[in-house]
């Protein structure tokens, strides 16, 4: 299931009341706010720290999210086009899940934007990703790469190393012929990597001018780091069962792939769907 921005329009003439609302739902948003934008919880302050508090404040969110609807028209699927469109929705991903926009914006504009405020999020998300294009924000984006990747390599080599070391309790034959290998202690004296900071917005708005990032003693020491794991990873994975295999979901992608990963695309294809909103006078309903 995904999230969508859907194209609406106020109904009521009570725009304090929606105003309230609108803020009401993106902040209870923030307090059950999952992972997937801030994983170590570093810029959302909101956010809960237990699952039962996330989950008791889920009701009081959807709740705000049915009163948000009754005060709102949703433009309805036009399949055919007839309103110029048929794309009455969106993703939010182009926006909340892209890294090249900084996480404290992403945790922000998780939420309802109402017509007239939609054209200045508009000019900052099309500035911002015209200036990462000519290379600015690359210092950024940098230091993003290395909290991101560092984090999935340690988080990586911390569940291998849990399934290496159940081996003791397994009773297999090839749990057997392992054992008498030196490749479990291999793996098990490995420290896992360490985890870079990840960096604020304020830090690096101004863009600063960066060194060539691949000379960064820090990038070569976690491409080391994951190649070194990776080797580990691989003779284990030649010599277990299928059902003791470990393959990492998403292996560690170099700087240049992560800035140049394809997302300009879809973010383009998102910003010109926003330009007919604007066209249209229509805000955007964050459907969560």
């Amino acid at each position: 299931m995904g999230v969508d921005w859907f194209q609406m329009r106020p109904k009521t003439t009570d725009i304090e009341l929606l105003k309230q609302l609108i803020e009401a739902q993106a902040f209870t948003g923030r307090q059950c706010m999952g992972y997937w934008v801030d994983p170590d919880n570093v810029f959302n302050g909101d956010r809960l720290p237990t699952e039962s508090e996330r989950e008791a404040v889920k009701q009081k969110h959807f709740q705000i999210l049915n009163q948000l609807e009754a005060l709102i028209t949703i433009e309805p699927y036009d399949p055919e086009g007839k309103n110029g469109s048929s794309q009455n929705c969106s993703r939010v991903y182009p926006i909340i899940g892209n890294h090249f926009f900084p996480a404290e914006w992403r945790i922000a504009d998780a939420r309802t934007i109402l017509p007239e405020e939609l054209p200045d999020f508009y000019s900052r998300w099309r500035n911002h990703i015209q200036a990462v294009r000519t290379g600015q924000y690359r210092g950024y984006l940098f230091e993003w790469y290395l909290y991101a990747g560092s984090l999935k390599v340690n988080q990586f080599w911390c569940e291998f190393r849990g399934i290496v070391s159940s081996l003791p309790k397994r009773e297999n034959a090839w749990a057997e012929r392992m054992r008498v290998t030196a490749l479990p202690q291999q793996i098990m004296e490995l420290p896992p990597p360490p985890v870079y900071p990840p960096p604020r917005w304020a830090d690096w708005s101004h863009d600063p001018p960066q060194s060539d990032p691949h000379n960064d003693p820090r990038y070569l020491a976690l491409i080391q780091a994951n190649e070194a794991r990776r080797l580990l990873n691989k003779a284990w994975n030649s010599r277990v069962a299928r059902n003791a295999k470990y393959t990492p979901d998403v292996p560690l992608e170099t700087f240049d792939k992560f800035v140049g990963d394809g997302k300009e695309g879809w973010v383009d294809e998102f910003l010109v769907w926003v330009a007919e909103c604007i066209e249209k006078k229509f805000g955007l309903f964050f459907d969560w």
